[in-house]
């Protein structure tokens, strides 16, 4: 009879577990998305499918906000640093993540700057023989339930160095999110005439232009919420953007009130509140 109850207990623990098992499984079957505050500056994190993807390092003075947030999530290791353009506000902190963290691959745009923050991150890269990849067309990234697609600018094509930013979309499940670094109406056009029209959220660019593409590209997505990379003076944030955000349904988030984080299911985006 023992031996019974011992059998009948030890099926029942074995079961219990598996529903255990199950349950962290569903639960981790999740995408994060946060929209750092560094003020008028981006750095993003994404988490999916085991990996962790970085889009961006604000400044150089954000390197310190941005590792702590990457210890407090348990993070060690950067799978892939996607670098949107060069400019200083965007690459500010490259080189200390890099040398702060294990990171796996760079993604940066085929063009060069002068600039003391591009020399620290292509010393960063040399230093730690990270492997990078100079991108001069799409790059795709499959994922367990999604892929990332990075859409460079074509080489020699703009003068502004905001347009020679890297468009990139994620897709996880039916979700996607849009990370547009800087891009102004010239280089959102030329995106849009072959990209994916719709996404749920999307990091607005150059923290808080607008342009006539931009409200044309709103329209078209379907978005649900929008983020925008300011500082507390808003001085950036265009009245005009605004009125188009609400326009469109189009729910707008500020770094400048705190880190902007969302999550997905696979099937809706929701911000975590």
């Amino acid at each position: 009879m023992k031996a019974v109850m011992v059998l009948a207990l030890l099926l029942c623990a074995m079961f219990l577990c598996q529903g255990c098992e199950e349950r962290t499984m569903q639960e981790t079957e999740l995408m994060y998305i946060d929209f750092l505050n560094t003020g008028k500056s981006d750095c993003s994190v994404i988490r999916m499918d085991g990996l962790c993807i970085m889009c961006d390092t604000a400044e150089a003075d954000d390197g310190e906000y941005i590792s702590r947030h990457l210890k407090d999530l348990g993070i060690e290791s950067i799978d892939y640093l996607i670098i949107s353009h060069y400019d200083r506000d965007h690459i500010g902190s490259a080189a200390d993540i890099i040398h702060g963290f294990e990171v796996k691959k760079v993604y940066a745009p085929d063009y060069h700057e002068d600039s003391r923050e591009y020399e620290a991150l292509m010393a960063a890269v040399r230093d730690t023989d990270t492997e990078i990849c100079i991108m001069n067309e799409d790059v795709k990234i499959k994922t367990t339930h999604g892929e990332i697609l990075m859409n460079p600018p074509e080489y020699g094509l703009y003068d502004d160095d905001n347009n020679n930013s890297v468009i990139t979309r994620i897709q996880y499940g039916e979700t996607s999110v849009l990370l547009t670094g800087d891009a102004l109406k010239s280089r959102l056009g030329d995106y849009m005439k072959s990209a994916d029209e719709d996404f749920d959220l999307i990091k607005l660019p150059h923290h808080g232009d607008y342009n006539k593409k931009l409200a044309e590209m709103l329209e078209k997505s379907g978005a649900k919420y929008g983020v925008v990379c300011a500082d507390k003076s808003h001085e950036t944030v265009e009245k005009k953007l605004l009125k188009t955000l609400a326009e469109y349904g189009v729910e707008a988030f500020f770094t400048s009130n705190g880190d902007a984080c969302f999550m997905s299911d696979g099937k809706v985006i929701t911000p975590c509140r």
